[in-house]
């Protein structure tokens, strides 16, 4: 079994009040999230994160997965470390881009009744806006059966992440942010994101879908199709119309966050 990375900051000198489980994006990893961490801790809530197979220092071959199910039973492992370190208060699940989609494909596998106060998705990869190469659309599936460990570039410009300078040059220069992705990677990236709004009514916690109004990485249509079709009774989506992609590290970062909290709080 690959061995994963798992992390957790504490408030300090704060009474804890919730446990927030955050789950990053595609070729990402936790270290990205120190800044978000801290913002929460002076909150009294704990954070937990954990690196993705094939990301940051989990094991695994980096940019490739054989099913998108590894990435699921990941997040199932670090729900029940963060209930085992935290298994007094609320916890809350918070999702990033590919994230937000290992999370919706994670509640959709379960059958029994999860621990799960509520569930945030920041700006989900349900189906790209960036464009892919046609030549790479049309030999992904032959690709997938010759040589489906073959890495290509993923084509993500840093700019299009994010309007901060600051951000967009630790994206670019962060070792840990692996620039190329499998032909099977993809193809598994592509199913799931078809399964997650197919199998969209299998969603029923309360839900915060929160969306870069300008984002140009993932297609924000499909979000408010998911949030349409959910079987959810307690669900808000808010859209910040400036916004590139990565919603915690924006200039708006702070009233992302001070959304969350107060979402958050209403649940606690």
């Amino acid at each position: 079994m690959t061995e994963l990375y798992f992390r957790k900051w504490e408030p300090r000198g704060e009474s804890i009040r919730a446990a927030v489980l955050l789950i990053h994006g595609a070729m990402e990893h936790t270290g990205r999230y120190e800044q978000t961490a801290n913002w929460f801790n002076r909150e009294g809530i704990v954070v937990c994160a954990g690196d993705l197979p094939g990301h940051g220092n989990s094991g695994g071959r980096q940019g490739h997965v054989n099913s998108f199910a590894e990435y699921e039973e990941a997040i199932g492992q670090f729900v029940q470390r963060t209930r085992r370190m935290q298994p007094d208060v609320p916890l809350f699940l918070l999702g990033h881009s590919m994230g937000s989609l290992a999370i919706v494909r994670y509640l959709q596998s379960q059958t029994d009744e999860l621990p799960v106060r509520g569930v945030i998705l920041c700006s989900p990869c349900l189906g790209l806006k960036m464009p892919v190469s046609v030549w790479k659309l049309r030999l992904a599936g032959v690709l997938n059966k010759l040589c489906p460990g073959l890495r290509l570039n993923n084509e993500i410009n840093p700019s299009w992440t994010s309007r901060t300078p600051a951000e967009i040059e630790s994206y670019a220069n962060d070792p840990l942010v692996y620039k190329k992705v499998s032909v099977r990677w993809f193809i598994e990236l592509q199913s799931a994101m078809q399964q997650a709004l197919s199998e969209s009514k299998r969603f029923d916690l309360p839900l915060l879908l929160l969306q870069a109004g300008s984002d140009r990485v993932v297609d924000s249509a499909c979000s408010t199709a998911l949030f349409q079709q959910v079987k959810s009774t307690d669900k808000e989506y808010h859209e910040f119309p400036e916004c590139y992609h990565q919603l915690l590290q924006e200039p708006e970062r702070e009233e992302v966050l001070r959304h969350i909290l107060k979402w958050c709080e209403q649940r606690i």
